[in-house]
């Protein structure tokens, strides 16, 4: 456990030009069977300050940045649906959001921010859920880099893809759900 923490802080201490190639000299040697190789090392080089913080041993950079690589995610209905919400009001927050995000012309991690938490505001959600919501829709995980900057290294059509997926798990999810009366 030391020696993680003693490794995360050598990582920290590292320009990221460094730990970019640290990483990929890593994958070139113990490719990740979940990231398509070989990597844009321009891609890469977007993603490494999101990680940087979190990264305690290079085995593990294959784990935070997966999400990144993969084209199409597969959603759990249940981990979209944040606590106090359920599958309708959930679908119907991801829609007014997918509507923010296809309609964002410029797609940076501040207007994005701006735009989503104006948004945020005007629902009858708590923050936490919301963007709760958002980082499982785009990521596909409840664990993440810094939400706006992710989805701005994701870009828009990544972003409204995966979120569009999302919706489509929760109305499957919906529909399969036995009427009550």
């Amino acid at each position: 456990e030391k020696l993680e923490w003693m490794n995360g802080v050598y990582f920290r201490d590292m320009s990221h030009e460094e730990l970019n190639e640290k990483i990929l000299a890593y994958w070139e040697e113990y490719p990740p069977t979940h990231i398509p190789q070989p990597v844009d090392r321009g891609y890469l080089m977007r993603i490494v300050p999101l990680i940087q913080e979190r990264l305690k041993t290079l085995r593990h950079a294959s784990d935070l940045t997966a999400f990144f690589f993969q084209t199409n995610l597969v959603y759990d209905p249940h981990e979209l649906v944040q606590k106090g919400m359920d599958l309708k009001t959930t679908s119907t927050v991801l829609e007014q959001a997918l509507y923010v995000v296809d309609s964002n012309v410029t797609f940076e991690a501040s207007t994005l921010e701006e735009r989503l938490s104006a948004l945020e505001n005007n629902l009858d959600i708590s923050r936490r859920q919301f963007f709760g919501l958002i980082r499982v829709a785009t990521t596909g995980s409840k664990v993440s880099p810094p939400l706006f900057e992710t989805m701005d290294v994701l870009g828009k059509d990544r972003c409204s893809h995966r979120i569009s997926k999302a919706i489509e798990a929760l109305r499957v999810e919906q529909a399969a759900e036995p009427c009550s009366n």
